[in-house]
């Protein structure tokens, strides 16, 4: 039977705690943790990890998306790949998700486990929060974490709404298009897999998605350009080559009309990554402002 999905009210932003990028060079499994309170999210990137959280056993995919919840045991039970990384970042919730008074304008529904429809996008966010953990404190980080968790309790309503049987034909579209990036050279290429006439197809897409079928693939190809920027020490080229563009200058202008930033520029402004290998797997104390926020919570 599957696990109810996680609420969270986010009427007032959940106050960031930690975060990093772990990597496993060498035998690893989780070592026994209780947290006190806070919440964690992993975002497998690479290989699986196998946790047990009281007397439940999960394994925990590349692609997937995780959340451990406080006041509960967790331990690895078996080892990692070597290879094996992922990104895990801790907060914790400012109000009760009381699901009979909170306002569902506020509220998010997260699955404890589920596999990203859009990697690129969370991905890009959870970047973004590592790279802004190395110097910035307080509100900025506590947002952050508010659109990620906004951004996975989308992304999961979209991945639902593809298995319905009434799944449009603009649904089916975007979910062929990210399987196949490599061989579309226009939108008669993709017309034609539909058996539609490209100027109807390419109509009705823009209808419902605000772009056209040739934008949106060049849209999915510089997603996927941003994630290696910030992941990988791929060159330029290397990565116009692996996001399927002719030439690297292609990719350079493509990718600055939409970013406004070179592809060089955006991986700058986002190169610092906090990593932690086995043998460093740091337990930090709650900040002063968490416990300082929390408490006067409670005295309200």
């Amino acid at each position: 039977m599957p696990e109810p999905n996680v609420t969270f009210n986010l009427e007032q932003p959940p106050l960031f705690f930690v975060c990093g990028l772990f990597e496993v060079s060498n035998l690893w499994r989780h070592k026994p943790m209780y947290q006190q309170g806070n919440w964690e999210v992993i975002l497998v990137l690479q290989g699986k990890i196998f946790l047990k959280i009281e007397d439940v056993m999960y394994t925990v995919e590349q692609g997937q998306c995780f959340l451990v919840p406080p006041y509960q045991h967790m331990v690895g039970y078996h080892n990692s790949p070597i290879g094996t990384r992922y990104i895990w970042i801790h907060f914790f919730p400012q109000v009760s998700a009381d699901t009979q008074t909170a306002n569902p304008y506020y509220t998010v529904k997260i699955p404890r486990q589920f596999k990203m429809n859009e990697p690129d996008h969370l991905l890009i966010l959870a970047y973004q929060i590592l790279d802004l953990a190395r110097d910035t404190q307080g509100y900025p980080l506590d947002a952050a974490v508010l659109e990620l968790l906004l951004m996975m309790g989308q992304d999961y309503n979209k991945q639902q709404h593809l298995l319905t049987e009434n799944t449009s034909i603009v649904d089916n579209v975007k979910v062929w298009i990210d399987g196949h990036l490599e061989s579309i050279t226009n939108s008669e290429d993709i017309a034609r897999t539909f058996n539609f006439n490209s100027i109807y197809l390419n109509r009705r897409f823009k209808q419902q998605c605000h772009v056209s079928l040739y934008q949106y693939v060049i849209d999915r190809k510089i997603d996927k350009a941003k994630q290696l920027l910030t992941a990988t020490e791929d060159t330029i080229y290397q990565i116009s080559q692996e996001v399927y563009f002719k030439d690297s200058k292609n990719f350079s202008r493509a990718f600055k009309k939409r970013t406004g930033l070179t592809p060089s520029r955006y991986r700058h402004a986002f190169n610092r990554k906090f990593v932690n290998t086995p043998s460093f797997d740091p337990e930090v104390p709650t900040p002063e402002r968490i416990t300082y926020v929390l408490n006067q919570d409670k005295k309200q």
